[in-house]
């Protein structure tokens, strides 16, 4: 019999493009695991409860519920979560993101830990709006929130070594390290990437505060100042209109904006076009754990030029398939990125890397075996 698994995490509408990493991630799994386990996805903090399939799963929106996000996802959520499996009675239930969301489910669970969340509240524009003091109790909050769900959870998996850094607790606990999958769409057909590139950088990923997209258009506007062939696109969700308002004035105040593109949130075939035009993925995050975009872009053989901080080292090798960003300041940044736009950068390589080290399969395949470990420890 088909072994039968509930993933709950967040997931678009019929008819909206893939915003952020977690959702990227799911996308990727549901076909490679679909086919080798009965699979529903349950997507809470929808805009309304409905019902679809994609990629033969089975995928149940549950609509948002009244109240602060960060307090209702523990609360009203993991109540709506607990009743829906308790129907479902599914054998695994696979939490991608949040553990809160499963404080109440009896079912063997395994968790995936994608970002760190109480830092990732500190960073992002949401924080900013209720401000300091709110922001601090409110990241206190689900840091507990997350620690506790994790030591009931008790099964965990680590997408990157930085987690463990972060989550010492984890490492106490049963886990195991299996990296983001890259979607087969773009690690397909390396052989037919084109060297050749544009000076093209781009920025992918939501134009906001955690992104720090502000600070990778300021670096970039003053590249392109010296490199009047290169241009800049930045892909990504541009709900943030304020923050973004910032970024195009930005552009504009550098004298070329004409190069500079805001293109919004892409769609995968659009996303696959754009890197394999592009010479360099600019990161300048304020907080990270294993960022997609990075993922997908060396997948398709483009450079990364990133922070050396959190779970960014342990995708790059510096000067094989990117650069890192100095600590020596803006103009020492500005020199560094000008430089890895200029340099011939083995792009067949790059991809061969991402290709071998995110493969879909393998994870999938990581992933099934973590599911029957929970099941049944040590093959019993």
């Amino acid at each position: 019999m088909s072994l039968k698994v509930l993933m709950i995490g967040p997931y678009p509408a019929p008819g909206r493009s893939v915003s952020g990493g977690v959702e990227r991630v799911i996308q990727t799994l549901l076909p490679v695991l679909g086919m080798r386990v009965e699979l529903t996805l349950l997507v809470p903090n929808a805009d309304r409860d409905m019902e679809v399939s994609e990629f033969g799963a089975r995928v149940v929106y549950l609509k948002r519920t009244k109240g602060l996000g960060v307090l209702s996802y523990w609360q009203a959520d993991a109540r709506r979560i607990r009743d829906f499996v308790l129907k479902a009675q599914p054998d695994v239930v696979h939490l991608q993101g949040s553990g809160g969301w499963g404080r109440l489910v009896s079912s063997p669970k395994i968790l995936t830990v994608h970002g760190i969340a109480h830092r990732d509240i500190l960073t992002s524009r949401r924080g900013q709006r209720w401000g300091r003091v709110l922001s601090v109790l409110a990241a206190q909050l689900v840091k507990v929130i997350e620690r506790r769900a994790r030591q009931a959870i008790g099964n965990v998996i680590v997408i990157n070594p930085y987690v463990l850094d972060v989550y010492p607790d984890i490492a106490k606990r049963k886990h195991w390290l299996i990296p983001n999958p890259a979607d087969p769409v773009f690690t397909g057909f390396v052989s037919d990437l084109p060297v050749v590139r544009e000076k093209k950088i781009v920025i992918v990923g939501k134009v906001g505060s955690r992104k720090n997209t502000l600070e990778g258009v300021r670096l970039a506007c003053d590249v392109l100042r010296d490199e009047p062939e290169a241009s800049l696109s930045v892909a990504g969700d541009t709900s943030d209109k304020a923050y973004l308002a910032q970024c195009q004035a930005i552009a504009t105040a550098s004298g070329v904006g004409d190069r500079v593109g805001f293109m919004g949130n892409l769609d995968t075939c659009d996303l696959i076009r754009l890197y394999d035009r592009a010479s360099l993925l600019l990161m300048t995050s304020r907080q990270e754990t294993a960022p997609m975009a990075i993922i997908e872009a060396q997948s398709r053989g483009v450079a990364v030029v990133a922070p050396a901080c959190f779970g960014i080292p342990a995708m790059i090798k510096d000067q094989k398939n990117g650069r890192f960003l100095t600590n020596d300041g803006f103009e020492a940044d500005v020199s560094l990125l000008r430089d890895a736009l200029r340099h011939e950068w083995d792009r067949i390589e790059i991809a061969e890397i991402a290709r071998s080290e995110y493969s879909a399969k393998a994870v999938a395949d990581a992933t099934l075996r973590a599911y029957k470990d929970v099941l049944c420890p040590g093959g019993a």
